[in-house]
């Protein structure tokens, strides 16, 4: 890069994506040449990045700079080389010749290979990941899986990407025993696990016997319903709010008040109960576009709460830990490459995502915490399996 004095100086400075979607670049001193060509080097030592320049064609380096970086492998498209101008100017820049090193090379999965959305579980803290199931064959991903309350079972549904398309499936919480209970989607157990209640497109809010008979509509109009753990109440979304339905009388109630429903559009589907059944997360789009997750105790309308917004879209399934203090959802995490796991502090509206580097190459679309608080189901896209590069 040339200066204001037509001498050449070399640059290398960090662009970091964070979490409002912004971008930064840090400020360094440049370093001052005489060459007008040279070799540039990268090289990975431990967690170290160094940034190193030869002039022309010489053979000694000199290091730039270095950075403090994961000393994982790397993720594919994780390398790129550009040429960019400051301000007004053109930049032209042949480059002879890229020459990669590394303990191994892999070739990148054929892009019209379909990925599939499988079911994990791993404990709290996130060690000892393990899938538990997968779709199957003619079918490409599972979702809305949530725990039966005495946490014994696992209710979800199967499709082939679209909810037209969705089935019910019941497992065991070890993945066996995998029951196809016929077509719907985002069910939810009865307290007892005796009762399950579903959305189902172009029919509404149902509710079946968990063997999968004695189907009947609850409600033409609602979508993305939820058993309370308790058993006790039935809530569905419809509009720009949510109905309670009292399962031992019949009645019905809203959960947000007329002015609290003013300022929302529209709720989306897989909200979640809090583990003792007097509160309800759930993802709006509020009336000034952004969306939000909300939380409110079924008995003070006074104590909605925006824990998490964003003007930018984030998946939709939302969990509490069992004490009710934490929201989980799949959230993107600050470079907007994937979703991952959030964990939102109801006292501060904290968030942090505390298995990023664990799952950096993973897109979480679900989550839902088991009622001992001690294990996490999630649903997960992950990376198709590279393929080894040819050794000459």
């Amino acid at each position: 890069i040339r200066d204001e004095f037509q001498r050449q100086e070399l640059h290398s400075s960090l662009s970091e994506i964070h979490q409002d979607g912004g971008r930064s670049f840090s400020a360094r001193p440049p370093r001052k040449t005489e060459a007008a060509a040279g070799r540039m080097r990268m090289a990975r030592r431990g967690k170290t990045l160094y940034y190193l320049f030869a002039e022309n064609d010489s053979s000694v380096f000199r290091v730039l700079e270095t950075e403090e970086i994961s000393d994982s492998s790397s993720v594919a498209d994780g390398l790129h080389f550009h040429t960019m101008c400051n301000g007004k100017g053109e930049t032209n820049v042949v480059w002879k010749s890229i020459i990669v090193l590394a303990e191994r090379l892999t070739l990148k999965p054929d892009a019209n290979v379909k990925q599939q959305t499988n079911l994990y579980v791993m404990n709290a803290d996130g060690t000892d990941v393990r899938m538990l199931a997968k779709p199957r064959p003619g079918y490409v991903q599972l979702g809305s899986f949530e725990w039966s309350a005495d946490g014994r079972q696992l209710i979800g549904d199967m499709s082939k990407g679209g909810v037209e398309t969705s089935r019910i499936l019941l497992m065991n919480a070890d993945g066996s025993n995998i029951r196809d209970l016929g077509d719907g989607c985002m069910p939810s157990l009865s307290g007892d696990a005796s009762e399950i209640v579903f959305s189902q497109p172009a029919v509404g809010v149902m509710k079946m016997k968990a063997e999968g008979t004695n189907r009947n509509r609850i409600e033409q109009g609602g979508w993305g319903v939820q058993w309370s753990p308790d058993g006790r109440t039935i809530a569905f979304a419809g509009g720009n709010n949510i109905t309670l339905l009292d399962v031992a009388s019949g009645k019905r109630k809203p959960l947000l008040t007329e002015a609290q429903a003013t300022s929302i559009a529209s709720i989306f589907w897989n909200f979640g109960w809090s583990g003792n059944s007097r509160s309800i997360a759930f993802k709006a789009t509020l009336k000034t576009g952004d969306s939000a997750v909300q939380v409110l105790d079924i008995d003070n309308p006074n104590s909605l709460q925006t824990v998490f917004s964003s003007p930018l879209y984030f998946p939709e399934d939302i969990s509490f830990s069992p004490d009710a203090e934490i929201v989980a959802l799949p959230a993107f995490t600050p470079e907007r490459t994937r979703a991952s796991v959030m964990f939102v502090d109801r006292s501060n509206n904290q968030s942090t995502f505390p298995f990023l580097e664990q799952f950096r190459n993973w897109n979480i679309t679900g989550i839902d915490w088991s009622p001992d608080g001690k294990t996490i189901a999630f649903t997960a896209t992950t990376p198709l399996a590279a393929t080894e590069w040819p050794q000459e």
